[in-house]
């Protein structure tokens, strides 16, 4: 005999049916409610953003690091474009053993950077190099102590400028490759200058150089000046007029400001015919200096936007119509 068990499965059928009618109300009604569908999205995407891909510390340390490597980057671009300062053309130790006036020693240096610039317009036979030929005229022969440091650098750079300009080599042997040199630059420093609203930046120390060359020569001086490089020069055959190649060794650029070229070429000439006439070049370059930040933090703001020279910019790249070659100035 089996039992009746028809009552409890219509009883478990109607369970079943009735929990199934309420799961479905259920989820219509949630269905239905788009605005808590919506609110559920938006905290879980603000979630999302607080959290990040990665833990805040791990950020802030790689942001840290990050910032760290651009400073450096920084200062290897400044260091690649400022000019260092010579120890010969500061007062050193050994010059203040002397006890003589800071005056004194930066006219010593200055006669010994004449004799040896001297030497070389004599090799090239210009025809009005004179003691006035650097830019220091008589009226600056007595400079105040506070002065010197300023010449002391002129100095330096108007030396280094010389040199790229008597480093050019002639092209055949029958022409010299420069008939006339002038220098000439400010007698007093100008200030810092800076990005408005920001600490002094950088300080200009420009210089004018007015030369008369071959085209192909001027081109290559030109170059030379933006890479601020050296080539070999002779040296006075009397050592007390010889000043030492390392003084002065790492190259550095020179801005150039302003190019003017004047020609007697007035009508048209074969290429081939350039380099056997004679134009004069007048441009004004600038070697820069970058502020410490030390020396930054305590100069405060700028009162005003710095006034950048019109057109300045790195002097020129490798000119192939020149003959320059690579970094060591090789000539073709």
């Amino acid at each position: 005999m089996q039992p009746n068990i028809a009552k409890e499965q219509r009883n478990g059928w109607l369970a079943l049916a009735g929990a199934a009618l309420v799961s479905f109300a259920c989820v219509g009604w949630y269905s239905m409610d788009s605005d808590l569908t919506d609110r559920l999205a938006a905290a879980r995407e603000q979630y999302r953003k607080l959290h990040g891909p990665e833990p805040m510390l791990v950020h802030i340390e790689r942001q840290k690091l990050a910032n760290a490597n651009l400073l450096d980057t920084i200062e290897d671009l400044k260091k690649a474009t400022g000019f260092p300062d010579a120890t010969y053309f500061t007062i050193t130790d050994a010059d203040r053993a002397t006890r003589d006036h800071a005056a004194s020693i930066f006219l010593r240096k200055l006669d010994i950077v004449q004799d040896e610039c001297e030497h070389q317009a004599q090799n090239f036979s210009l025809r009005h190099w004179s003691e006035n030929s650097l830019g220091f005229p008589e009226v600056a022969k007595v400079p105040s102590d506070a002065e010197v440091p300023y010449l002391m650098t002129m100095l330096q750079l108007t030396r280094r400028a010389a040199r790229i300009c008597f480093s050019t080599q002639p092209l055949s042997r029958n022409t010299d490759p420069i008939k006339d040199i002038q220098f000439t630059h400010e007698l007093k420093p100008e200030k810092p200058t800076g990005p408005d609203g920001r600490p002094p930046l950088l300080t200009e120390y420009p210089l004018t150089i007015k030369f008369t060359a071959s085209l192909t020569e001027a081109m290559w001086i030109l170059w030379r000046f933006s890479v601020g490089q050296v080539d070999d020069v002779s040296q006075p055959a009397d050592p007390t007029e010889r000043i030492e190649d390392d003084i002065d060794p790492n190259p550095y650029p020179f801005l150039l400001e302003s190019f003017s070229v004047t020609s007697p070429v007035i009508e048209e000439t074969d290429v081939e015919d350039l380099d056997h006439s004679f134009i004069t070049v007048t441009m004004r370059v600038a070697a820069v200096k970058f502020v410490s930040q030390q020396a930054r933090s305590g100069l405060g703001v700028a009162p005003g936007p710095a006034q950048p020279r019109p057109g300045a910019q790195p002097a020129a790249a490798a000119p192939a119509a020149a003959g320059g070659g690579s970094g060591s100035g090789a000539r073709p």
